[in-house]
């Protein structure tokens, strides 16, 4: 009988504790770009941060958002302009038509 007390006190502790942070997973995700960068996703207010080894910026007007599904015009070094299609997590995809941007 005592080892039901204290099976059903930890079920209830645990079942409190999964209430305070939901059962959706975590808050924070960090997601590392192609290009090295690493950012994080707050999943409850959507905003972005870029993250270095000083400091967490946030993204705001003067740092770009990319959004997924979108077309963007991007430039190589040589000049040569064409749209890619932003898949997420720092990934892109050449655009069928070159009539598609934002």
């Amino acid at each position: 009988m005592k080892q039901l007390r204290v099976l059903s006190i930890l079920l209830v502790i645990f079942n409190l504790a999964a209430c305070d942070r939901g059962w959706s997973g975590q808050r924070y995700e960090l997601v590392a770009a192609s290009d090295g960068k690493v950012y994080r996703i707050d999943s409850q207010s959507g905003t972005v941060h870029y993250v270095t080894a000083e400091k967490m910026q946030a993204l705001n007007d003067g740092l770009p958002t990319l959004h997924v599904g979108e077309y963007y015009q991007m430039a190589d070094a040589d000049g040569n302009s064409k749209y890619l299609k932003y898949l997420g997590n720092g990934q892109f995809e050449k655009s069928p038509a070159s009539s598609q941007a934002k």
